[in-house]
């Protein structure tokens, strides 16, 4: 990775997977910095998509994919795109933190509050803001105040003092650490503790398309994963290696051992680390239904054309079979397998329902007037309508507002009506080619 440069969007420990990773394995190749002030996930992105000399070397970033328009990154100059390679965090790691409060584990507990303070925009914890926010906009909106305000760098005990009801959201756990420690604040709300964002693409890896269609970008993309894998197995199998890690890059910032101890901790134990680097395709919905929400105007990003698993795919699989000896490796890898299959299984079943009349009535030699039978005709539509359906589920769950991680259950009824219809049309077919 001679001469290749990556850009991450804040300096918080839930990025330490990248930390141990750049320390371990990739310091002499991979030049590693902050994110141009004022720092977050746009600048990591737009540094990325550059085309300035400066950022001639920017080859990756990290940052969270939803907080950016993918599609707007487009690079006029050479049709460059972004591309979404691996993931490090796959929940949600915000917490709010009040000094008068009890801990709460439902969200409308937040309806108590005088003030909400988030960061601004275009942050998550402006989006996750504005999300608790809304319930209570109307028929609170003199009493409960949103203040999307507070810098990502910015200490809590600006915005927590004196006996105000207020609550801060807030991703710098060892920020939240430190300040509860050293005062009588808490911890009232975890979001990764929520099941609402228990899968969800949160903070990725991203490079651009047209460095990946070099052999030497793919090789290099392939170390820098292969490291991330083999980090985060350190971070949740050999804690007091990665608590070392920890502390030489953020002692140094004014944090105790005790205090970063803590809060790598809290991490671990809210299982905040993706122990996959393979992007989820529902925690990707999830995400952006989750920015949706707040932005009706965020156009749906598509999964298909702004995520590339391969490499990440195969470096986990590399890192298991270096895990688990010989025979057991099918079984430790079996995740994959179930999601390889479910890719086959797919096209097959959906096959197999547009052939069904077949199965089930002796077709006559002229299959030509088969074709054009009505009931023939019925049965492709709704088979059609069915594939058609699933494939655009994520999309319909934009369009609807729904919970793309839940289509079963807003599709059911109509899966249902389909199946009922199907088996009419079907007793109808046999008949008719039965009088035939």
């Amino acid at each position: 990775m001679s001469g290749t440069k990556l850009i991450y969007a804040v300096e918080m420990l839930h990025y330490l997977p990248l930390f141990i990773a750049h320390e371990r394995e990739l310091s002499a190749e991979l030049e590693i910095a902050l994110a141009p002030r004022p720092s977050g996930d746009k600048s990591a992105i737009e540094s990325l998509m550059s085309t300035n000399t400066k950022d001639a070397n920017v080859h990756f970033c990290v940052c969270d994919p939803m907080m950016v328009s993918l599609e707007g990154a487009y690079s006029a100059l050479g049709g460059d795109e972004p591309v979404v390679i691996g993931q490090l965090v796959g929940k949600v790691p915000f917490w709010a933190v009040d000094h008068t409060a009890d801990g709460f584990c439902d969200e409308e507990y937040f309806g108590k509050f005088s003030q909400i303070v988030a960061y601004p925009e275009p942050n998550t914890g402006f989006i996750l803001g504005k999300l608790v926010y809304a319930p209570f906009e109307h028929s609170r909106k003199d009493s409960l105040h949103f203040r999307p305000e507070k810098p990502i760098d910015a200490d809590l005990d600006l915005y927590l003092k004196g006996t105000d009801s207020t609550v801060v959201i807030e991703a710098d756990i060892l920020k939240i650490r430190k300040f509860t420690e050293n005062s009588r604040n808490k911890v009232v709300f975890s979001f990764a503790r929520n099941p609402k964002y228990k899968n969800f693409c949160f903070t990725a890896v991203l490079s651009h398309k047209s460095f990946l269609r070099t052999a030497s970008g793919q090789a290099q993309a392939r170390r820098l994963l292969g490291a991330l894998t083999r980090a985060t197995d350190l971070i949740y199998t050999y804690r007091d290696l990665a608590l070392n890690h920890a502390i030489s890059r953020f002692q140094p910032q004014g944090y105790t051992t005790e205090i970063i101890n803590g809060a790598l901790g809290d991490l671990i134990t809210e299982d905040v680390f993706s122990r996959s680097p393979i992007v989820s395709r529902d925690g990707w919905h999830k995400s952006g239904y989750v920015r949706r929400q707040i932005e009706t105007k965020f156009d749906f990003p598509s999964f298909r054309r702004f995520v590339d698993n391969r490499i990440a795919a195969a470096e986990f699989s590399t890192y298991l079979r270096g895990k688990v000896a010989g025979e057991r490796y099918l079984f430790a890898d079996l995740s994959r397998l179930l999601a390889s299959l479910r890719k086959t299984a797919t096209p097959l079943v959906f096959a197999a329902l547009y052939l069904l009349p077949g199965f089930l009535v002796k077709l006559p030699p002229d299959l030509p007037s088969v074709i054009w039978n009505p009931w023939i005709i019925f049965h492709f539509l709704v088979i059609t309508f069915v594939v058609t359906l699933y494939c655009l589920r994520a999309r319909i769950s934009y369009w609807t507002k729904r919970d793309p991680t839940k289509w079963l259950e807003w599709g059911l009824g109509i899966f249902a009506a389909c199946t009922i219809a199907e088996l009419g049309i079907l007793t109808e077919l046999i008949k008719s080619l039965g009088r035939e």
